[in-house]
C-alpha cells in the first residue's frame, strides 16, 4: 500500500446553526446543497443520487493546519462519529521547478516516510484501512444506525 490518496472535495461554509433544518426528521438533507455543489457532485461522482439522502451522525471534527512536526509542517484533524474516533496527519507535496514525474513522486514518498516515522516516534499507530476518512465515518453511522432501528 503507498499510503498516498488523491482526494477531490468542495467546501462551502454556512453561518453556525445554519443546517440545523436539514438534518431534523422529515426534513430534506439536500436542501442546503447549492448549485455549485451539485455540479461537483455530478461531476465527481455521477453515480452518487442526492435525492433520497438521510441525515446521519453528529459527527465532531477539528482541524489545525500547518502543525511542526519534527521538520515537516503537517495538517491535523480530528475525526469522532459513533465508535470511532481518529487523527489524521496530512502534508502537501507540490512539485518544484524543473523537477520531473520521476523525482517528484520519489521526493513525496520521503516526505511521507518521514511523516510516518513522526507519527510513530509520538506512540501513535499508522492506520492500515485503505478506504477515505468520509467512508469510514459513512460507513459506521449507516451501521450505528441500523443497529438502533
Amino acid at each position: 500500500m503507498s499510503g498516498r490518496v488523491l482526494a477531490a472535495s468542495l467546501v462551502h461554509d454556512h453561518p453556525p446553526g445554519a443546517l440545523s433544518a436539514a438534518v431534523q426528521p422529515g426534513a430534506d438533507p439536500a436542501a442546503p446543497i447549492d448549485e455549485v455543489q451539485d455540479q461537483f457532485v455530478h461531476a465527481c461522482a455521477s453515480a452518487v443520487r442526492l435525492d433520497g439522502l438521510v441525515a446521519l451522525g453528529p459527527v465532531f471534527s477539528a482541524r489545525a493546519r500547518d502543525v511542526s512536526l519534527g521538520d515537516l509542517e503537517v495538517n491535523l484533524e480530528t475525526w469522532s462519529a459513533a465508535e470511532l474516533d481518529f487523527l489524521e496527519a496530512s502534508i502537501r507535496v507540490k512539485p518544484k521547478n524543473g523537477e520531473n514525474a520521476d523525482e517528484f513522486t520519489a521526493r513525496a514518498g520521503r516526505k511521507q516516510r518521514r511523516l510516518n516515522e513522526a507519527v510513530r516516534e509520538r506512540g501513535l499507530t499508522v492506520s492500515e484501512h485503505s478506504e477515505n476518512k468520509t467512508r469510514r465515518i459513512l460507513t459506521t453511522l449507516a451501521e450505528a444506525a441500523r443497529q438502533s432501528g
